[in-house]
This record gives structure tokens, sequence and C-alpha cells, in this order.
């Protein structure tokens, strides 16, 4: 059986995982749709961005950021359920690639099905929580919301791919399979990469004034700080204690 048949069989047998997965990213896709329109309508008052004289920018990525993680986790609990199904296609002899291709399938087609609907309905709901004229649709507000929609799908992918690459050497570990872990990592980025992602950001906010720039700059500085935080620092404090901490047992400990 191939690996896209495969794909959509199990889609199908998991139907209440995915049902679950889907209703998080249906909702997800619904918030930030209302939540963008909401904030770049001048009948609001709300003035996200530059011109922000109040917490409403802090509190709009402080959201945007909350809804993010809801899908992250709901496709943390949908992938971590087939570890069976990983196992199995492992020792059916598929390589790294063809798992994490075996998993964006099902998760891009959940997507697929999810964010048309959550868009649909978005738009529906805009007379609900709009102010001044209730149909107002902000040119802005596809732009941001697909932006921060694309964001999640290759987050999401990136961390089943990762996924996939922890159940791999698990599977070799316990089940003592010999794996052939030969080519299995892909393109890395750099600590120079990630301290460049997260300190550029904040020097192009002092120059773009549009929301949607911010938004998109942002995102990229997401990523920064993440690397910052996984990678960076950890290399530093190893670097430390290993050429200048091995003989201060107090400064050890602390770093």
């Amino acid at each position: 059986m191939g690996i896209i048949k495969l794909a959509f069989v199990s889609l199908k047998k998991d139907l209440s995982k995915s049902i679950f997965y889907f209703l998080t990213f249906l909702l997800t896709t619904i918030f930030i749709f209302s939540f963008f329109n909401l904030t770049f309508n001048p009948y609001s008052g709300i003035h996200l961005g530059k011109d922000d004289t109040t917490f409403v920018t802090p509190i709009a990525v402080f959201v945007i950021v909350i809804a993010m993680l809801c899908v992250f986790l709901a496709n943390n609990f949908y992938v971590s359920n087939k570890g069976k199904e990983i196992s199995i296609i492992l020792m059916s002899g598929a390589s790294i690639y063809q798992l994490g291709f075996y998993l964006f399938l099902q998760v891009f087609t959940i997507m697929l099905c999810a964010i048309p609907l959550g868009l649909i309905l978005g738009y529906l709901l805009i007379p609900t929580i709009n102010s001044g004229q209730l149909f107002y649709l902000s040119s802005q507000t596809f732009p941001a919301t697909f932006m921060i929609l694309a964001f999640e799908v290759m987050w999401c992918s990136m961390l089943n791919l990762g996924y996939c690459v922890r159940s791999t050497i698990n599977s070799m570990i316990h089940d003592k399979n010999k794996i052939d872990l030969s080519g299995l990592k892909g393109p890395q980025i750099t600590s120079k990469v990630y301290i460049i992602l997260y300190f550029v950001p904040m020097i192009l906010f002092l120059f773009v004034k549009d929301s949607t720039s911010y938004m998109f700059i942002a995102l990229f500085g997401l990523i920064g700080i993440s690397g910052l935080i996984k990678k960076v620092l950890p290399e530093y404090i190893r670097k430390r204690q290993k050429n200048q901490s091995l003989e201060n047992p107090v400064d050890l400990i602390a770093y």
C-alpha cells in the first residue's frame, strides 16, 4: 500500500482524533480571522501597530500566540498517538522523509478542510462583533490571517518531522532495530541565524508603519526567540561550563 493511500486510510481510521484536530484548527481560524478584522476596523477605535498608545498591540500578540499554541498542542496530541503506525511504517523500510510526508499529508488534509470553512464562518460572524459598519471587512484581514495560518502549517510540519526523527531513534534503542540514520539530518539553522532573526526584527520595527508588516516581521522574531532559547543559550551554557567553570563548583552549578 502506497504512502498516500495509507495516509488516507489512517485518517479515516482515527476519525475521532481527526475531528478533534479539525475542530481545533477550525475554531482557531475563526478566532484569528475575526480578531484581525476587528482590530483593523477603523470604527472599532482599536489602533493595532505603531500608532497604538495603549496595550492593544501587546495583547494582540499574546492572543495570537495563544491561538497558535492551541494548534501546536492539538497537532502534538494528534501525531503522538500514531506511534504504532509509525513503527509499522519504519519496519516496512520507509525513510524519514516518507514518514514526514505521511504525517504532513494527513495534517494538511485536515487543515485544507478546516481553513476555508473557518474563513466562511468567520465572515458570517462579522456582523455580530463589528461596530460601526456591521459588514465591514478590512483588506488587511485576509493577508494577516493567511500569514499566521502559513506559519502554523510550516511549524506543524517541522514538529512532525522532528517527531519522526525521535521515534526512529527510540525504536532503534528500545526495539534494537538496526535503522540506517544516514541522511536524516536536513538543513540546520545555525546559532548565528537565530541571533540575526532575533535582533533584526527589533531594528525593522522602527521603520515599518503598517500592521501587516509588523505581524510578518514578528513571525521571524518568534523563530529567533525559539532558537535563542532552544539552541543558542544552551550552547553558550555548555561551552561556559566546559571552558571556564569546571574548577569553580558554584559557577558550574549556576550555569
